[in-house]
């Protein structure tokens, strides 16, 4: 380990414009979602010369640059809490620390740390999955990112800072997010997550050379995107991913396909928001884009355009409690009233971790809303009440339906406070009309 890698500062190449990078942030187990950005950038013959990375996306970089991305799938379909680390959080000897004159803050760190979590699970995992001979004789170049704390500056590591017998340890500095995981130490020096200095080691990557870049950054979604040059490419989550320590294996999994699914949308290679089409699907996605318009204009339903973004927004909360991130690509800005059927979708109970036909998508939506057969009376006391608001919405969506079918779309003036009150379920409602009506134009 050298001085001048002490906190990524000067460039060791000149960046260029022909050298592309990826930078992989910090997230725990939302590094899931990078498997899978790595997976579908892999199928389409993507390619990096630099690749950087801090904490879980140090680690998924390094095995990444090892070529061995199936590897990293295998490997995250194992991952349970227990198997990452034990006692997370836990520092036994944390009070007997305390009134003791200490010489130095390693002395109080060693004193305070002892027996605290233990990664030996992660450590091991990482062995048998990490090739220092597979990764040093890629040519693509590396950097991850740790935060001295015993010099208190982020400290970065090239391959050139890396041997057999330090590479496993510096990978397991970025990641070390004290306190759920302990100090890592490196020649008498403390090391914690680089993710205290950076999460996205985005200037590392140029340090590196890399004058074009995909970012991808697992952040929350409160969270500002991070600085980026005309013609980068950042990747964020659409939907919200679960807590970083969350290694519950179902969610891992869901969290690889939506890498997966969102990588495809954000390169261009797939129409859908929240669920995922298939390119050949986009001209029967824009005639029914088009025909609702139309019907709407015909039915005397344009206001319905005016007010869609704040409903849409209203309708997101109410099902999944939180607005998805927003989408910006090659589809997005014809992609209307699917958004609404997307909704639909989600209350149906139609899985978004696989990527579907447009047509099999109303096909399935045309079935599942002729009867809604779930009662939440039926669930044990006590009622879930979200369950009951959930029926309530469905009761109504079904009312409106009704009368919109039943007045060809002209609703009586009776029905405005109705439709002012509740129009989450007449928006919704009218995307059912909107189906029923134009199923033969789908060819459904």
């Amino acid at each position: 380990m050298t001085e001048t890698n002490k906190a990524a500062t000067s460039p060791e190449t000149p960046a260029s414009p022909e050298t592309t990078g990826i930078v992989l942030g910090g997230g725990g187990s939302r590094g899931s979602y990078e498997i899978g950005v790595l997976q579908t950038l892999t199928s389409q013959k993507k390619a990096f010369d630099v690749v950087t990375g801090t904490s879980i996306g140090a680690i998924c970089g390094a095995v990444y640059v090892q070529g061995s991305v199936q590897d990293l799938t295998d490997w995250i379909g194992t991952f349970t809490q227990d198997s990452v680390a034990s006692n997370l959080f836990m520092f036994p000897a944390q009070y007997t620390s305390a009134g003791h004159n200490y010489a130095s803050a390693g002395d109080f760190f060693a004193d305070f740390s002892k027996g605290g979590p233990g990664i030996s699970p992660l450590r091991d995992k990482l062995k048998g999955l990490f090739s220092y001979e597979k990764f040093v004789a890629s040519p693509m170049k590396f950097g991850c990112l740790s935060y001295n704390v015993s010099r208190q500056q982020p400290q970065s590591f090239t391959k050139n800072d890396m041997n057999p017998d330090n590479a496993v340890d510096v990978l397991l500095a970025s990641a070390a997010y004290f306190p759920a995981f302990n100090f890592i130490t490196m020649n008498g020096e403390y090391y914690i997550d680089g993710g205290f200095a950076q999460t996205n080691p985005v200037l590392l990557a140029r340090d590196l050379g890399a004058g074009k870049l995909v970012v991808v950054d697992v952040q929350d979604m409160d969270v500002p995107d991070p600085d980026l040059a005309p013609g980068d490419l950042l990747i964020r989550p659409i939907w919200k991913l679960a807590y970083y320590l969350d290694f519950d294996g179902k969610t891992l999994k869901n969290q690889v396909a939506l890498g997966q699914l969102d990588a495809l949308k954000y390169l261009d290679l797939a129409p859908g928001y929240l669920y995922t089409f298939y390119p050949e699907d986009w001209n029967h996605m824009k005639r029914l884009e088009k025909s609702a318009m139309e019907l709407v204009a015909a039915e005397g339903e344009s206001y319905l355009l005016e007010k869609m973004d704040g409903v849409m927004k209203e309708i997101y909360q109410f099902i999944l409690g939180y607005v998805p991130r927003p989408l910006q690509n090659r589809y997005a800005n014809e992609y209307i009233f699917g958004r609404i059927l997307e909704c639909m979708g989600l209350i149906a109970g139609i899985s978004p971790y696989s990527q579907l036909h447009f047509n099999d998508f109303i096909k399935q939506l045309l079935e599942k809303f002729t009867q809604f057969d779930d009662d939440p009376n039926d669930i044990r006391k006590p009622l879930l009440y979200h369950a009951m608001e959930m029926k309530g919405l469905r009761d109504m969506i079904v009312f409106f339906h009704s009368a919109i079918q039943g007045f060809n779309g002209h609703l009586p003036a009776q029905f405005g406070i109705l439709k002012e009150k509740y129009q989450l379920p007449y928006y919704l409602a009218w995307g059912w009309h909107l189906m029923e009506r134009y199923r033969l134009l789908l060819l459904i």
